[in-house]
């Protein structure tokens, strides 16, 4: 979980495979783009040593960013990311989610679609 990010129950965490090797994190206002390699540890003849399970994949975090809006929903839009970004309206100030779940009552911003590139690089939006 990214520092100062809410908790699960809060904001969920949206986590996306782009490939076979690729995660794509989205919690709170962080973006996170791991690569996960398999260790491939042939012994002689093809066959495969015993290796300890912590030491068969490797994550590497490839692309890391901070928004300036709430993450709902992200996913991988050809070499770019769709993200949809939710807002805080006006009235609710710099108001963070906080120790409460937020209310489904009254009127909420409408969200934003917003195409970016894996360094944050805003390419389209609606």
């Amino acid at each position: 979980r990214p520092r100062g990010s809410p908790r699960p129950e809060l904001l969920l965490p949206h986590l996306v495979w782009q490939d076979d090797s690729l995660l794509v994190l989205g919690w709170g206002t962080s973006v996170k783009i791991a690569s996960i390699r398999t260790n491939q540890n042939k012994g002689a003849n093809g066959t495969y040593r015993h290796i300890p399970m912590s030491s068969m994949n490797q994550v590497d975090i490839v692309a890391s960013f901070q928004t300036s809006y709430f993450i709902k929903g992200i996913a991988p839009f050809g070499d770019s990311l769709v993200v949809l970004a939710y807002i805080p309206g006006e009235e609710d100030g710099e108001k963070e989610f906080s120790s409460t779940i937020p209310s489904r009552q009254g009127n909420a911003q409408r969200p934003e679609i917003r195409v970016v590139s894996w360094n944050n690089d805003e390419l389209a939006t609606d």
